[in-house]
């Protein structure tokens, strides 16, 4: 999955937890909170939920368990400072510097999958997540 197609943090947890699932049908909401340090697995349910903000403390271990390049975990981290900005001024910051990012690598690999479709014999397969740019 191509966080950079998120804008939503939680909805990128949630999709990697599936996707975590999808390839170990053993692991869990449980589990991964154990991996993360948590002592129980309701902070990252309510988090998860959207009920509650992702503490920036838990960015390196995001980062860690996903297997996020740093370039990413910026990027997670920017996202996580949109969700908590508390003001329209902060979060409009936050917009515009997570849509340059996402601009900028979503480019890059729209040129990665240019440079692959003049491979022959290459099926690639291309999801999105769909946004709206609410400061537009």
């Amino acid at each position: 999955m191509n966080i950079y197609t998120y804008t939503r943090p939680e909805l990128y947890l949630k999709d990697m937890l599936a996707a975590k699932k999808e390839k170990n049908p053993q692991f869990s909401l449980r589990a991964w909170a154990r991996l993360l340090g948590m002592k129980t697995h309701t902070p990252l349910q309510l988090m998860l939920a959207s009920k509650r903000p992702i503490p920036k403390k838990y960015i390196p271990l995001f980062g860690k368990s996903l297997n996020l390049s740093d370039e990413e975990i910026v990027y997670l981290e920017i996202m996580i400072d949109h969700q908590r900005a508390r003001n329209e001024e902060q979060k409009k910051k936050c917009f515009d510097r997570m849509q340059n990012v996402r601009n900028s690598k979503l480019s890059q690999a729209e040129t990665t999958v240019q440079e692959e479709e003049k491979a022959p014999g290459l099926v690639l397969i291309k999801t999105e997540e769909n946004s709206v740019n609410a400061y537009n």
